[in-house]
């Protein structure tokens, strides 16, 4: 994973990429759902910054993606912009979610997969879901949860 200044990381993921489910063909519809906690000590969401969600097998393909932002957002003021996108094989850092400037800017709600680079894309090696940062915070949000859910299936 490269793009940014710092990686921050969800529930399901530590600092040595722990998390990843067993790659098994025919599970059919699976899901997962992470969370990360705005009140970590340090939290400052900069430009660049990637928060690492959700580690993905090698041979899943995407099938929807659900972002919830706490009601008070990831930015106190209205400069933060996001995207959600993957780093695998073929990084690419707005693959699921296009740049979001309304949802996390002093608000929460709720943002779902809207590009079509990323319904059906299957990974081609072991991956990781990401909210990457587009343009820093103001000041970054400390109240509340981020949740992401994937919903993904291994048939092939």
């Amino acid at each position: 994973m490269a793009v940014g200044d710092t990686t921050w990381y969800s529930n399901l993921l530590a600092a040595s990429g722990q998390g990843l489910p067993p790659a098994r063909a025919g599970l059919g519809l699976c899901s997962r759902t992470a969370e990360f906690d705005l009140s970590l000590a340090g939290l400052d969401l900069d430009q660049d910054d990637l928060i690492a969600m959700i580690p993905m097998p090698k041979g899943a393909t995407v099938v929807d993606l659900v972002v919830s932002i706490p009601t008070d957002g990831l930015d106190d003021a209205s400069a933060l912009s996001w995207t959600v996108g993957d780093a695998d094989s073929t990084d690419d850092w707005d693959r699921y979610i296009t740049s979001q400037t309304t949802i996390g800017r002093n608000a929460g709600g709720v943002a779902r997969l809207n590009n079509p680079a990323g319904v059906g894309y299957k990974f081609t090696a072991d991956g990781v879901i990401c909210i990457a940062i587009t343009a820093s915070a103001t000041t970054t949000g400390s109240v509340g949860k981020v949740y992401m859910t994937v919903l993904y299936t291994m048939d092939a």
